[in-house]
């Protein structure tokens, strides 16, 4: 976060947050601060290919705001209600066929 700060000079954390969701390509450490982890775990993270990253120089990582939005959403839990819309569809749809 610290290197934000120094990027973007005194703007406040939630200025940062709406620059970062109108960007759409992220570099390292505004990838950490939209996603809320160190730039370490972000590291962990492309080493174990949970999220996907460009580096076209061969020294910078960039990532897609779209890509760090669908490694957040993974994972779901899933609720009593939608698994008993599930079972409810699977008996439904087993009956009449």
């Amino acid at each position: 976060m610290s290197d934000l700060k120094v990027r973007y000079g005194s703007t406040s954390y939630c200025e940062i947050q709406k620059l970062l969701q109108e960007k759409k390509i992220l570099t390292t450490p505004e990838a950490a601060m939209f996603l809320g982890i160190s730039k370490n775990y972000l590291y962990q993270l492309i080493h174990k290919s949970k999220i996907r990253s460009f580096s076209p120089n061969k020294k910078m990582l960039y990532f897609l705001r779209e890509d760090l939005e669908e490694y957040m959403m993974s994972n779901a839990r899933i609720t009593e209600k939608s698994t008993l819309r599930k079972a409810t569809n699977s008996l439904l749809n087993s009956k009449f066929k």
